[in-house]
């Protein structure tokens, strides 16, 4: 292996254990701020079918080579109906059952985690600023809750896509913009 290759490889697992770090400072935030007085059949019945089934299931986004889980749609639900600390929760939970499919390597588990984790994180905190408490936003009018639907799935799906294409520059080796 080359001394580029190594230094490639360093910048890689440097970034996946930052990435991992911030994941569980959010997690470790959002269990201490969990609102346990919100937790009902519901919420149960969503992390159920999110951990057993719904990470399996996915639609493939035309024209892009994207996939959205069933489980992406119980996460927005989650958000919507008890706030971001359950669904920051349940993203890290879909996110670590989800990468025991493609690998066992503990940094790589606890890496997606993190990712879903902040990408929930920095969805929450960017739809709070342009529409007011996410929690709130079904009791908006119309425009205001589309939009703000519209908003949510997207910055979810970029802040994910964007922390994995960064890293999967890193691995390979390529320009951000070409990942």
């Amino acid at each position: 292996m080359s001394n580029l290759q190594a230094s490639n490889i360093k910048r890689f697992d440097r970034y996946r254990i930052a990435i991992a770090a911030a994941g569980m400072a959010v997690t470790g935030f959002s269990v201490i701020h969990f609102p346990l007085d919100r937790v009902d059949l519901r919420l149960l019945f969503f992390t159920a079918i999110t951990m057993l089934v719904s990470s399996r299931i996915s639609v493939q986004i035309p024209r892009v080579n994207a996939n959205v889980t069933v489980a992406d749609s119980f996460i927005f639900l989650t958000l919507l109906l008890y706030g971001p600390e359950a669904a920051i929760l349940l993203a890290a939970s879909d996110g670590l059952v989800s990468a025991q499919r493609i690998s066992k390597r503990p940094l790589t588990l606890i890496f997606n985690s993190a990712m879903m984790a902040c990408s929930t994180l920095i969805t929450a905190v960017v739809i709070n600023g342009f529409f007011g408490s996410v929690t709130e936003l079904a009791s908006q009018d119309l425009l205001s809750f589309v939009s703000g639907l519209a908003a949510l799935a997207l910055l979810q799906y970029f802040a994910n896509t964007g922390m994995s294409a960064i890293g999967l520059s890193l691995k390979e080796e390529r320009p951000l913009v070409n990942t």
